[in-house]
């Protein structure tokens, strides 16, 4: 749970990193104010750094503890030789360049190139994360590629979101933000599920069967906290600008604030997915022992699975109950928010939908033997 903890912060650093370089591009009457100083800008790339070299120190310590090498030794030939090392030595060069071009006094006429300069070497610090990930270490350059673009799409849009929702200061220009955020939040939704689709099937060839491991388990969750997350950002996107432009004086940050709090749902869901060894041949990733199989898989389906088993899904009539439920609560939350009372009883609908689509899909897979 530590390195789950670590990677989860590491995530949010990047994205909020990102969404307030990017911030800094938007010219000042196309957004809301937003106030984060130098020190506390650098305070974040320097989490970004500390956070992303959990990895190499998880790794180290495999290697002194278990195999009993020199920890000189051992550090010298991970930052050497293994993709962790490289991807945090990536990290480190573009974290130290913009960290120096922050404090650097910019002349007002290249201001914007700077702005520029400081969010391309952002984009440096999270390519190096992205190096450091499973799909790196498995597939290469693609895997890099993919894995880094995936979460460059939810960096931007989360990042932006939660740097405006927890960094504003005032309540101006919300309807000229929202013009060019709800199309900006769309296409980096869509990069990110195609990118994500990708990946998923680097990592793990059969959905289904990957239910039985934590790894499987993790994605599942993931997925089904998009459902209320996408239901939350569609309201946003479209109910927040017709409410103001019937009250130019409203003032959208608790809404905001709400679609925050499930983004760090899902990110601490792909903060722990990142901690699980994905599974390829299921029955053979158990017998060796690579993995075992998931807590929640046994509460569903018991404690056996027997030997070349064979995972279905097929919609049980309790899935099929989850399923609606799902829909309909879903359907709720945006109404009840839309119509704007109760936002946290909503917020908590929204919830509680995707744990029923958790359920509708746990309940409708099978062994067989």
């Amino acid at each position: 749970m530590f390195y789950v903890l670590g990677d989860f912060l590491l995530y949010i650093s990047i994205a909020l990193v990102i969404g307030l370089l990017f911030l800094n591009l938007v010219p000042e009457d196309r957004k809301p104010k937003v106030m984060v100083t130098k020190k506390q800008l650098t305070w974040l790339i320097a989490a970004v750094v500390f956070f992303s070299a959990f990895p190499v120190v998880n790794l180290i310590i495999y290697f002194v503890t278990e195999l009993k090498y020199d920890v000189g030794f051992v550090t010298y030939r991970v930052l050497r030789d293994y993709n962790v090392g490289h991807g945090w030595i990536m990290t480190v060069i573009f974290a130290l360049l913009l960290g120096s071009l922050v404090y650097q006094r910019i002349e007002t006429k290249h201001e914007r190139l700077a702005a520029v300069i400081q969010l391309v070497l952002s984009i440096g610090m999270l390519a190096g994360v992205g190096y450091a990930s499973h799909s790196a270490g498995l597939y290469g350059y693609k895997g890099f590629a993919t894995h880094s673009i995936h979460l460059l799409g939810v960096s931007l849009w989360l990042g932006i979101l939660m740097a405006v929702s927890w960094f504003t200061r005032g309540s101006d220009n919300w309807k000229r933000w929202l013009a060019w955020m709800s199309p900006l939040a769309v296409t980096c939704f869509v990069v990110t599920v195609a990118s994500g689709i990708v990946v998923m099937l680097y990592l793990s060839d059969n959905y289904v069967e990957g239910l039985v491991v934590p790894f499987g388990q993790a994605l599942l969750i993931k997925h089904a906290l998009l459902l209320p997350l996408i239901a939350l950002a569609i309201t946003n996107g479209f109910g927040l600008r017709r409410r103001l432009m019937k009250e130019p004086g409203f003032n959208p940050l608790t809404w905001l604030r709400m679609e925050s709090v499930l983004a760090l749902t899902v990110f601490f869901g792909t903060a722990y997915l990142s901690q699980q060894a994905p599974p390829h041949d299921l029955n053979e990733t158990l017998a060796n022992g690579e993995v075992s199989v998931s807590n929640l898989w046994s509460f569903f389906n018991g404690q056996d699975l027997a030997a070349n088993a064979q995972i279905t899904f097929q919609f049980s009539a309790l899935g099929i109950v989850f399923s609606l439920l799902a829909i309909v609560m879903a359907t709720l939350g945006i109404g009840i928010m839309i119509k704007r009372r109760e936002l946290w009883f909503s917020f908590n609908l929204l919830l509680c939908s995707a744990l029923s689509l958790y359920l509708a899909a746990m309940l409708s897979v099978h062994s067989v033997t």
